[in-house]
């Protein structure tokens, strides 16, 4: 299990607020603090309507299924039950946000069963439609 790195403790320079900073992997992550980025809220608000209404796809990619099961989801329509349940609090700040000819792609991580899991989404158009794509789920 890959452990999050404590960095800092600092007041928000817009709300006053306390902001603890960790490291995870090659990633920073911020809780606490009430002025967030209002992006983040927007783009989960988005996402989870997008879930309601099965507009959701993963990518294809050969070792999604098998990722899931080491983190012990036999069933793929878990991993939209643990998406609807993400926060702001648990976004991370990619430096390289770009994916697949420059969209932002989201970063949040997760625990899930004890784990740290690592969950990237992105809203795609597909036949005319906004669709939500969950790119990675993986410790």
């Amino acid at each position: 299990m890959i452990e999050s790195t404590y960095l800092s403790i600092e007041k928000c320079n817009n709300c006053n607020i306390l902001i603890e900073k960790f490291r995870w992997k090659d990633y920073n992550t911020i809780t606490g603090g009430s002025c967030m980025p209002d992006e983040t809220v927007t783009f989960l608000t988005k996402a989870k309507k997008l879930i309601t209404h099965k507009k959701r796809s993963v990518a294809a990619r050969a070792d999604f299924i098998q990722n899931l099961a080491l983190i012990g989801i036999l069933n793929i329509d878990e991993i939209w039950h643990h998406i609807l349940s993400l926060t702001k609090y648990q976004r991370l700040v990619d430096y390289k946000p770009a994916y697949d000819g420059g969209q932002e792609a989201y970063i949040f991580i997760k625990k899930i069963h004890g784990e740290d899991i690592y969950i990237k989404l992105k809203i795609e158009i597909q036949n005319n439609e906004e669709i939500l794509v969950c790119l990675s789920f993986h410790k």
